[in-house]
Formats: structure tokens, sequence, C-alpha cells
């Protein structure tokens, strides 16, 4: 998994780093393995959906970490999720349902899972690569993944 969390460092128009904020997704992006949700701050606004594993000795996460999220629309457990930027149909369904969201600045990312999909409306997207102990969530660390 780490091999392709590097792979995707370099994949055109999706992000320059592990570490840089995503605005926008130009090509979807594929995962393997489960990933769940791991943390939501309220007072920070961020959501981390988490996909855990060990090598050898070593903890190893890969984290989607949402910032300015103003609406979640997803189950706890992902498998194999594939990130894409909302479409036509995502905006139309936010527009019926939650007009406000519709005209936010905000993005729509999607993440489909298992044949379906779900809706983040956040600000910004971060995809943090770490070795943090399995229960420490990225979210009270954020300014060290900066």
């Amino acid at each position: 998994m780490l091999d392709r969390a590097d792979d995707l460092n370099q994949q055109k128009g999706a992000f320059q780093s592990a570490n840089a904020w995503i605005q926008e997704i130009a090509e979807p992006i594929e995962f393997k393995g489960h990933f769940r949700v791991f943390d939501y701050s309220v007072s920070h606004s961020q959501l981390v959906i988490r996909h855990s594993w060990r090598e050898g000795e070593q903890n190893l996460n890969l984290d989607l970490l949402f910032d300015g999220v103003d609406y979640i629309d997803l189950p706890v457990h992902l498998e194999d999720p594939i990130l894409s930027a909302g479409g036509e149909t995502d905006l139309a369904r936010l527009a019926e349902t939650r007009p406000s969201l519709h005209k936010s600045y905000r993005d729509v990312f999607v993440l489909e899972s298992s044949g379906c999909r779900f809706v983040v409306v956040a600000a910004l997207l971060k995809i943090v690569k770490s070795d943090l102990p399995p229960m420490e969530s990225i979210v009270i660390r954020v300014d060290e993944a900066l």
C-alpha cells in the first residue's frame, strides 16, 4: 500500500505530494483495502478516513483528511474506495436536498465503494501517509502534516 501511495504522489493532475492540499480531483484515484471513518472534529471541521496496516513491526496509515467539511454522506466502512470529483448527478442531488450546499464555495468529493456513491462536501483534501499509532488521529497533528 505504501508503494501505491508513492505512485499517487506522481499521478498527473491529482496532487503534487502526499502533503499537498487537493482542491480539485482531475482523475479518479483508486485505493485498495478497507477504509473507515476514523475521526471527525466539529471544532476543526475535519474528517479523517483511514486505511491502516502493518509492515513488520511498523504501523502504517493512509489518511484521507478533509478540511472545511460542510456535509458528509457516507458509511463508516468503505472497501476499495475510488475518490473522484462530484459530477452533475451529485450536484443535482445536493441542489435538491441541501440547496445551501449546492451554492457553497466547497468542493464535492465522491467516494465510490461496493457499487455505491457517497459524498463529502469540503474545502480541501489531503492524502497523508503516516506511521502514527493505530488510535492516534492526524487531526490533532495537522500542523505537523502540513
